[in-house]
């Protein structure tokens, strides 16, 4: 059960980083291509694929997502949370495809920061299972 409300509390907080970390510490429509670039550079394109385009968003495997994230990061995260590395890299594989799919309702990714859905941090979260909505 997410402690503190809000985003989540420290879960909240410590995927916010991981995410932040992901997006290249970039926000809006130039950290969701920094995402997802960097995904694609981990040999997940067909993943990321899913998520913009119609249709089942496929979920990332943990072992799927060590590859794309930066050493260290992840060691950070667990550290903070006290979560295992594999239960956090489980929830992001399995928030991440809601998130970006969220942020490209029109079937592409948007290409500025004006053209993203306007969304709380709440709503960014409750793919991950945080959040209010979560």
């Amino acid at each position: 059960m997410p402690s503190g409300g809000g985003l989540g509390g420290m879960k909240g907080m410590a995927l916010m980083a991981l995410l932040a970390t992901l997006m290249r510490g970039q926000g809006g429509a130039r950290g969701l291509a920094s995402l997802t670039e960097q995904l694609r550079g981990a040999g997940l394109g067909d993943r990321v694929d899913s998520w913009v385009q119609d249709g089942p968003n496929a979920a990332l495997t943990p072992d799927e997502l060590r590859r794309a994230i930066r050493p260290g990061a992840l060691d950070q995260v667990a550290a903070a949370t006290g979560e295992g590395q594999d239960d956090i890299l489980s929830r992001l594989g399995r928030g991440l495809p809601g998130m970006v799919d969220r942020q490209a309702p029109r079937g592409r990714l948007p290409m500025r920061d004006e053209d993203l859905p306007q969304a709380e941090p709440d709503d960014l979260l409750s793919p991950f299972g945080l959040g209010r909505r979560g």
